[in-house]
């Protein structure tokens, strides 16, 4: 029962890190929001993390599911490491920025 725990975790972990390296080049590409573009990596946080609380909170109306805080905490984690694996690589997104623009 403890390793389908962990792996249930590990995919929270690994859909949210998805979902947040998708988000971030959208936010950092994007030429509408200046405030976004300048800060990509906070919103990518704030954003895919309150997703993650509302995922959690409509489970409550789903029949057979229940929310979970762990969910919660692995779906956040998941995102804040690729948003810092993406901030240490800010400088070849910034070449590559000018590149494409």
């Amino acid at each position: 029962m403890t390793k389908i725990i962990y792996a249930d975790k590990f995919f929270h972990s690994a859909t949210y890190g998805l979902f947040s390296f998708i988000l971030f080049f959208v936010l950092y590409f994007q030429n509408k929001i200046e405030l976004l573009r300048k800060y990509p990596s906070t919103f990518t946080i704030i954003i895919t993390g309150l997703f993650g609380i509302l995922n959690e909170f409509f489970q409550i109306f789903v029949p057979n599911r229940t929310p979970n805080s762990l969910d919660v905490i692995a779906n956040f984690l998941g995102s804040v490491i690729i948003v810092m694996l993406l901030k240490f690589n800010i400088n070849n997104l910034k070449s590559l920025r000018r590149k494409l623009l």
